[in-house]
């Protein structure tokens, strides 16, 4: 069950039109932070924004071209929307992530380019950052959570029938 404290974070607005969105874990006894995301609008381009996030963060990007993923993000492509109780179809799809930063301590930070910008609209951006730790902790949960299952059912029935 999500935190409250969490829970009532989670798609905040913030003043300037921007929303914040917290996400905790739900597999653990003790609520922790896994993401933390920032959906705004913003006039900078692509490559300017992802100099500020790299200046605002004091790091630098994974890699040091990210034209393909700007390429890709900025324009209206067709991708392949598989069915599951319908037939699959391609749908347009525009937008995707930009760029990924290393912060350390097994924490990512990533920037990808919602809805870019038309005419007096600005682009729509979203920075998310992550945890790899609190994910292999949930994980881990998760796995003791069912294999302590498991070894109570044998015990209660160590020769099941079927």
């Amino acid at each position: 069950m999500p935190s409250k404290e969490a829970s009532e974070l989670a798609q905040r607005p913030t003043d300037d039109g921007s929303r914040v969105v917290v996400t905790d874990t739900t597999k653990l006894s003790g609520p922790l932070v896994k993401s933390v995301q920032l959906d705004f609008k913003s006039g900078s381009g692509p490559t300017d924004m992802i100099k500020q996030v790299s200046e605002q963060f004091a790091t630098s990007p994974i890699k040091s071209d990210w034209s393909e993923e700007i390429r890709k993000a900025s324009t209206t492509r067709m991708e392949y929307l598989p069915g599951v109780f319908f037939k699959g179809k391609y749908v347009p799809v525009t937008g995707g992530p930009i760029c990924d930063w290393e912060l350390g301590d097994y924490t990512h930070l990533r920037l990808s380019l919602e809805l870019p910008a038309t005419n007096d609209w600005p682009n729509e951006y979203e920075l998310k950052m992550t945890s790899d730790k609190v994910d292999f902790a949930e994980q881990e949960a998760e796995r003791k959570r069912n294999d302590d299952a498991a070894e109570k059912a044998k015990r209660t029935n160590p020769n099941p029938k079927f």
